[in-house]
């Protein structure tokens, strides 16, 4: 016999409820990649989505209690996984649009030795941070909020190249790996 289902759950109870197994008062909503319609929605460059924290949690915030989201990715934006152009990536803007990824600093083994994991966050990775936390400390006790973040794999193809970082596992693996 499974338990009475409360009436009204706040949308942190929904989504905690439904990932462990039980129903929910309702369907839990989770929203991520929001980040274009949230700066076309709210009126935010793409310029100020990234650097400037107190806008784009503003605008998060909007987004996430406008459509009662219970569950919602915050700062989703390409560049802010600590790839940006901090650690010798490049990214290329293309009219008023997110940027996409155009050369990595990776072009043979030796430039290994340019690749200096910073001590602190900086650029465009410490304005997402803070967009996280900002959105966190006013929603944070009520919805379910997560943060994206990027695995070895990719980081390695924003550091070489996407096609070179696939053809160095198979080629030089030595290499890939380190």
């Amino acid at each position: 016999m499974q338990a009475k289902v409360a009436d009204t759950m706040t949308p942190r109870e929904r989504v905690a409820c439904a990932m462990g197994g039980r129903k929910p008062d309702k369907l839990p909503i989770l929203v991520s990649a929001s980040n274009s319609f949230i700066c076309e929605r709210y009126g935010i460059s793409i310029e100020d989505y990234l650097l400037k924290p107190d806008l784009c949690a503003g605008a998060h915030i909007k987004f996430i209690e406008e459509f009662q989201l219970d569950y919602c990715v915050v700062g989703t934006g390409y560049i802010l996984y600590g790839c940006g152009p901090e650690v010798g990536i490049t990214w290329k803007f293309v009219e008023d649009n997110f940027p996409g990824f155009v050369e990595g600093p990776l072009k043979s083994a030796d430039d290994l030795e340019k690749i200096v994991v910073p001590s602190e966050p900086s650029g465009y990775f410490k304005s997402g941070l803070e967009t996280i936390r900002r959105v966190n400390k006013v929603l944070g006790d009520t919805y379910h909020l997560t943060a994206p973040i990027l695995g070895p794999f990719s980081m390695a193809c924003f550091l070489r190249g996407i096609e070179n970082a696939m053809v160095d596992t198979i080629a030089d693996p030595v290499f890939f790996n380190a």
